[in-house]
């Protein structure tokens, strides 16, 4: 994704949405749908990744492998592909 800064006078639309004043929008052009109309497999497979990350980050810290003391290459070896 590439973000591009737009003067305000040229992005006032979009400005209102966020902000959720609909008032400049007709109501038939609204599609309403809610969170689990969303294919968010992606967004799922995320959050699954970063609940594993945070499970063995929590390991480490809790003893399950101790990174005082080890050799360079034990470091290595016990890092995440993160």
């Amino acid at each position: 994704m590439r973000m591009k800064w737009r003067p305000r006078d040229e992005n006032q639309e979009a400005d209102s949405l966020t902000n959720g004043k609909f008032e400049g929008f007709q109501e038939h052009h609204r599609i309403r749908l809610t969170y689990k109309d969303l294919d968010v497999k992606v967004i799922n497979q995320l959050q699954d990744t970063l609940k594993a990350f945070e499970e063995a980050t929590s390991e480490l810290r809790s003893g399950g492998v101790k990174q005082k003391g080890l050799s360079k290459r034990q470091k290595v070896d016990t890092k995440t592909d993160w």
